[in-house]
């Protein structure tokens, strides 16, 4: 049990680090700033401040954030749609190598995000 306490904590402290990298990518200055942007609950935002990230987080909260991200990164710049789509599918990616989830990445974000992982894997 104490294993799987590291192991989401660990997801979370990497969901809060892709988070903000995004968001700062995006032109939005802080998490109050995304929170209204985004139209989600700024609590449910804070619990992915680098500075203190926090476990309480579920993983259903994280796929709908990057949804809000996905769409918000579509209607903000549709010229860099595939590049903003592709930061975004990555840092899935980052987060599910924490729990191997790459089937539900898979399942929310279709065969884009497997696509573009393999493309990276065979780029290198």
């Amino acid at each position: 049990m104490g294993s799987n306490k590291r192991q989401n904590h660990e997801w979370v402290v990497v969901a809060a680090r892709e988070f903000m990298k995004i968001i700062r990518y995006l032109g939005l200055k802080s998490i109050n700033q995304a929170s209204k942007e985004l139209h989600i609950n700024y609590r449910t935002l804070k619990k992915l401040d680098e500075r203190k990230p926090d476990p309480t987080l579920k993983l259903e909260s994280l796929f709908g954030i990057w949804n809000s991200l996905k769409v918000f990164a579509i209607v903000q710049s549709p010229e860099r749609a595939v590049e903003e789509e592709r930061l975004i599918a990555d840092s899935l990616m980052c987060i599910s190598e924490c729990f191997n989830l790459s089937s539900s990445v898979q399942g929310i974000f279709g065969d884009a995000a497997t696509d573009m992982v393999g493309s990276q894997s065979s780029d290198r």
